[in-house]
């Protein structure tokens, strides 16, 4: 016994339902009438939706924004804590390749290094 095919069926029953749809909505036009059917008013909801795809993309680009900004803020704090280690790293040189004009180092700049050394360790201990 061979199998009965739904496709044709179902198919022809689709077309036949929109026909009937479609001179159900003509006899609505001419009468002017209310359809009993909701009707989508195309305009309507191509507004509704172009200002939902807006509103999320300013959410996006907000997001995106305020990365950015985090970024930057934080590569600003890396690049002034580099420039403020850079200019100690540089004066400790200077003060530590001082020599006297025998050619002895200066104790003075080794003296005030090490001096510094114990004051921030004195404050980190309180």
């Amino acid at each position: 016994m061979p199998k009965p095919q739904k496709g044709n069926n179902e198919g022809s029953w689709n077309k036949k339902k929109n026909v009937v749809m479609q001179q159900y909505r003509k006899t609505q036009k001419f009468k002017k009438g209310k359809s009993f059917v909701p009707v989508d008013q195309p305009g309507n909801n191509n507004k509704k939706f172009f200002q939902k795809v807006m509103e999320e993309y300013e959410r996006k680009k907000t997001v995106i924004n305020e990365n950015k900004q985090r970024k930057e803020e934080k590569r600003k704090k890396i690049e002034e804590a580099r420039k403020k280690y850079l200019k100690k790293k540089q004066e400790n040189f200077k003060k530590l390749s001082q020599k006297t004009k025998w050619g002895q180092p200066v104790m003075k700049g080794r003296m005030e290094i090490l001096l510094e050394k114990i004051q921030k360790s004195v404050a980190n201990a309180k």
